[in-house]
């Protein structure tokens, strides 16, 4: 029976206090060769990247607008580019490049020796769209090339439609669908005249009047902002009282408020030309207008404000964010690389963590060579080529990683939070805390030992259409060493065998790991085993030097790693750790990808904290909140609070009873039910059993141990436990408590 509603593909295993450096290499160096074999648990794919149209031509696609379908072949030594047309059936023996395994092989490495994240873009932007409502400002170019940030006042200009000048200041429900934000003679952010609109009452937002470029007798001045289109949200009821599709409707002119001085001196303007590179990039709006007359203030062309929407975070990394909308993507000021810490990329060669030590290293002007050389693995599995793959496959259409999803990529920040970014979180009372989050840690995904490839897929220009090897299928490689210590090799020796017992043969692992691509869709799980470890020696008769290659005598193994990091490391790497679950991303379990966006577009709620109830679209970031977030090594998913139900509950009784359950509760364990604990030794004062149930940490104090003395239990015992609840403490911390059952 399933434990959880679903279990999201990839998961992390948390970062530790800091990263392990390289010692010196001070014993003997050794040199040699690793023979070693793997063995697909699950289908695999890795593509043969010459040609992209090597299994489905585009004239087999009717629909004209998704010809531009990729599909790949396996990879092979064989150039696929000059195929005429696809072959009925696989004509090549696969094979693993020894690049793709030392991708894998290394990302394990860093893992277990707690070295830096060298893939990591340190520099990469951090941004999500939040409901805050960015105020109107202006920004003023100095003479020393400086600016100048002032607050103005937003005025609406809406007019008889697109390219119109005439005022429409009796608005009615119809005219929603007007495009009066287009005026293409009167380019963004030009100054502009115009007069207030006495009639309209002043609870609402002020309307222009008679606008013009020329100041003729007019009351005000301001600098036009037009934007662009806005999201398309569906009408509810008659369209004359609601609202119609088309949001976007009109212009606005921003007028200086005047107020002595400006409300912000010599600002960065950093986060805006951040922001339009964002919206670029993601297609979003491209604000083309916008920041092409951006760029002209920028160079001391044009008026001496430029019109803006800003918001002001103290105590935060970005302080201030600007935009080009009101309702935007926040900006933010911490990166990647400041979150990581000292997990950054190494950069000094004083300072080399051990992968990079390892594997080598090219980052920021260093460059450390390899000590090892990763022969491509060839298929020695005895079957005809053709029954070595499954059939041609079409793929649900998959993605990069989405960092804005900060509920999956980062820690919870407090156990009050209730949303949070990069640069801040907001607490169950709406109060706004800046912070420096953690990182969810390094990214792995679950196996999943039955994966179930939907048919009949729809070839679209977002997927792609594979031909995969079959599950069962043996791969044999070399792994080349050359200076390296013998501890180095027993580390090596112990990724490979997955922290199996040496002599497990491959179909027995119990732990094994994910590669090639849909790892996501359960694909690419694979078990490894060491054939054979040859040591080269010098050898010298006589006048001859030589070579000669011995068998290399396996020692008894010391701790290798760290003890917690190895145990994290087994439990994500362990073939059957969500045996039974179903695994899926959020809101795909019918594989469809719209439904997988609404999830994350339902995980983000609202709550008006002033009157303590649930509201439909949040107005501000102090009003959103999280319904469920991701814990690292948690293969469920958490609840924020109780305040929500999860995403998919269909009523308040389902909620009661999925916590009643513990499918998704933060406390992770029902009271007064029984749990299979692993004794981990007693705590510092002697006062209580450390112990670990279900992967979470708790702590058997001495008055629950029904009478039994806590050091009569002994390290990795497994015992029987009763959860008791969990003790506060001042500083907010929290511990699980159990007793001893009996």
């Amino acid at each position: 029976m399933s434990k959880y509603k679903f279990v999201n593909p990839y998961n992390f295993i948390p970062l530790t206090s800091g990263k392990k450096e390289s010692k010196a290499r001070d014993s003997e160096l050794l040199k040699g060769v690793i023979h070693y074999s793997v063995l697909t648990k699950t289908p695999l794919f890795i593509p043969n990247t010459s040609c992209d149209r090597a299994l489905v031509r585009p004239e087999e696609i009717t629909d004209e607008k998704n010809r531009e379908h990729k599909s790949f072949d396996f990879f092979a030594y064989e150039d696929l580019s000059c195929r005429q047309a696809p072959p009925e059936k696989p004509v090549c023996r696969p094979v693993i490049p020894g690049s793709e395994f030392r991708g894998m092989f290394r990302n394990c490495y860093e893992i277990l020796t707690e070295s830096c994240l060298s893939g990591l873009d340190e520099k990469a932007v951090l941004s999500k769209r939040t409901n805050e409502n960015f105020k109107p400002g202006l920004i003023r170019r100095k003479s020393n090339g400086s600016y100048d940030l002032y607050q103005a006042e937003d005025f609406l200009w809406r007019t008889k439609g697109k390219n119109s000048q005439t005022d429409e200041l009796y608005w009615k429900g119809e005219y929603y669908d007007r495009e009066c934000y287009i005026q293409d003679q009167i380019p963004e952010g030009s100054l502009v005249y115009f007069d207030r609109d006495t009639k309209r009452s002043q609870k609402y937002k002020p309307l222009a009047r008679r606008v013009s470029m020329t100041n003729n007798s007019r009351e005000l001045e301001g600098y036009l902002i037009k934007g662009e289109e806005g999201p398309k949200v569906k009408c509810k009821g008659d369209p004359n009282v609601g609202r119609p599709p088309a949001q976007k409707h009109c212009c606005h002119i921003f007028h200086r408020i005047p107020v002595t001085g400006a409300f912000l001196t010599d600002v960065s303007i950093k986060t805006l030309l951040t922001v339009l590179d964002e919206y670029e990039k993601n297609k979003e709006h491209l604000y083309t207008e916008y920041k092409r007359m951006l760029q002209q203030f920028l160079k001391g062309q044009g008026e001496e404000f430029f019109p803006v929407y800003y918001d002001v975070l103290p105590g935060t990394k970005a302080e201030l964010m600007l935009s080009p909308a009101c309702i935007t993507r926040e900006i933010y000021g911490n990166t990647l690389g400041s979150l990581a810490k000292t997990f950054q990329p190494c950069s000094d060669s004083e300072h080399l963590c051990q992968a990079c030590s390892l594997f080598g290293t090219v980052n920021k002007g260093l460059h450390v060579s390899s000590r090892l050389r990763f022969s491509d693995l060839e298929c020695i599995s005895e079957a005809e080529t053709e029954k070595l793959y499954d059939p041609v496959v079409t793929l649900a259409p998959l993605s990069g990683p989405k960092l804005n999803n900060m509920e999956f990529y980062v820690e919870r920040p407090a156990l009050d939070a209730w949303f949070w970014t990069y640069d801040y979180y907001v607490d169950k009372n709406g109060k706004l805390h800046p912070c420096t989050p953690n990182l969810a840690g390094r990214k792995f995904y679950w196996h999943q030992m039955n994966p179930c490839l939907p048919k009949d897929i729809p070839k679209t220009n977002l997927n792609i259409t594979i031909r995969p090897v079959s599950a069962g299928v043996v791969f044999r490689g070399s792994l080349y060493f050359d200076g390296i210590t013998e501890r180095e090799l027993q580390q090596i020796l112990w990724i490979l065998e997955s922290g199996d017992e040496n002599n497990t043969e491959l179909n027995e692992k119990k732990y094994g790991y994910k590669l090639g691509s849909a790892k996501p869709l359960g694909l690419g799980s694979i078990a490894c085993a060491v054939d054979q470890v040859l040591l080269r020696k010098i050898i010298r008769d006589g006048n001859m030097i030589f070579y000669q290659e011995v068998p290399y005598e396996r020692k008894q193994e010391s701790e290798l790693f760290d003890r917690e990091v190895q145990e994290n490391f087994h439990k994500i790497t362990d073939f059957e750790a969500v045996s039974g679950e179903k695994v899926s991303y959020p809101g795909l379990q019918s594989g469809e990808t719209e439904e997988g966006f609404q999830w994350f577009v339902d995980n983000h709620r609202g709550y008006d904290h002033r009157k303590e109830r649930i509201i439909g679209m949040p107005a501000s970031r102090l009003q959103m909140a999280y319904a469920q977030y991701m814990k690292p090594m948690t293969p469920g998913l958490m609840n924020t609070t109780d305040v929500f139900m999860p995403v998919g509950a269909k009523s308040k009784k389902d909620h009661l009873q999925a916590q009643e359950k513990n499918l998704s509760s933060d406390t992770g364990f029902v009271r007064n039910k029984v749990y299979t604990a692993v004794v981990r030794g007693l705590s510092k004062t002697g006062k209580s059993l450390n112990i670990e149930a279900e992967g979470i940490r708790g702590s058997i104090p001495h008055f629950l141990a029904k009478g039994k003395t806590l050091d009569s239990y002994s390290r990795g015992e497994k015992i029987e436990v009763v959860f008791d609840g969990e003790k506060v403490f001042p500083d907010g911390n929290r511990i699980k408590q159990f007793r001893i059952d009996g």
